[in-house]
């Protein structure tokens, strides 16, 4: 069974400040260029709310921070560690602007950078906290508060 222990409690906040910042910056991004939401999107706000806030952070997490659990097991090797750090955080953010294919370059810059910050940001969780229960709860609140953000940005225009 999960027990959380003071050694995780820290670079937890630690990290879910580096996601509030990013929520704030991306608040204001999405304020100054009107990136709205698309409409036809889904209908259903539950369905986002469950694909977003529970299926996504934990198949994402899986996928994108488990690998490092086993690194970390298996290698002595910092480069080996530092090298799946930045791999994991750089696929992650491309994967985050395939799946925005309207956007611009400069959009897709943004969301680039916003998401491989983030993903190192749960890397950097992972690895300190050796499991990914917390980076799964925080990329689960990095999303609600991703759709708050357009649900105020939609309801702003």
């Amino acid at each position: 069974m999960f027990q959380l222990n003071a050694d995780m409690i820290y670079p937890s906040l630690q990290s879910l400040g580096i996601v509030v910042g990013a929520a704030i910056v991306l608040i204001f991004i999405v304020k100054t260029l009107d990136l709205t939401a698309k409409k036809g999107m889904a209908n259903n706000l539950l369905e986002i709310l469950f694909v977003c806030c529970i299926f996504a952070p934990l198949v994402e997490e899986l996928i994108f921070r488990l690998p490092l659990l086993f690194i970390l097991k298996w290698s002595d090797s910092n480069a080996i560690l530092i090298s799946a750090v930045v791999a994991s955080s750089v696929i992650f953010g491309i994967t985050h602007v395939q799946a925005l294919k309207e956007m611009d370059f400069g959009g897709a810059l943004i969301v680039f950078f916003l998401m491989a910050t983030f993903a190192f940001a749960l890397c950097r969780l992972t690895v300190q906290t050796g499991s990914i229960i917390p980076a799964i709860i925080v990329h689960a609140t990095y999303n609600f508060l991703m759709i708050l953000c357009g649900i105020v940005a939609g309801e702003s225009s």
